[in-house]
């Protein structure tokens, strides 16, 4: 992910996955947000087009979100060409400012955003109950497997403890 802060203090923290293409992708809606004021929800959902450097007349370009025909003709005029990427990423957002935190999820994906208050972060978080056999907060290596798993192996030459 990437975390951006200001005045010290986390103001969006962004991810997504898709290899050589995300720094593309964060880059564009970082810019959008930033540089453009876009409400970050919005810059999410904006179009988006990747250069991969080789072909160096190409640009990716996405079917969700075209860019503005003007914008694609000036680009073909200066000799690009369009290749449908077909998927540009499933980018999650958080969002930290005066008026609360917000959640984004790509349109384009099937992440969902929440923000979970902090009582709720705590209400939600695992419980694990102590071993009779083992105080709690003491952890132990099994020296037998639990009924029904095979015995652990160790890699050969490394002897097992």
């Amino acid at each position: 992910p990437t975390i951006l802060t200001e005045h010290g203090r986390v103001a969006v923290a962004i991810g997504t996955l898709g290899g050589s293409r995300i720094a593309t992708w964060i880059f564009q809606v970082l810019s959008n947000w930033h540089d453009f004021h876009l409400p970050l929800a919005e810059a999410v959902a904006a179009p988006r087009v990747h250069h991969q450097l080789l072909p160096p007349d190409t640009l990716f370009e996405e079917p969700f979100a075209t860019l503005a025909p003007a914008v694609r003709a000036e680009l073909t005029a200066r000799g690009y060409r369009f290749v449908n990427q077909g998927w540009s990423g499933d980018i999650q957002a958080i969002a930290v400012g005066s008026d609360g935190v917000s959640a984004i999820s790509d349109p384009r994906g099937r992440g969902v955003a929440r923000v979970l208050p902090a009582s709720a972060e705590r209400d939600r978080r695992p419980r694990f109950s102590a071993s009779p056999a083992r105080p709690p907060g003491q952890r132990t290596a099994a020296t037998k497997p639990a009924p029904g798993c095979a015995p652990r192996r160790s890699p050969p030459g490394i002897p097992r403890p």
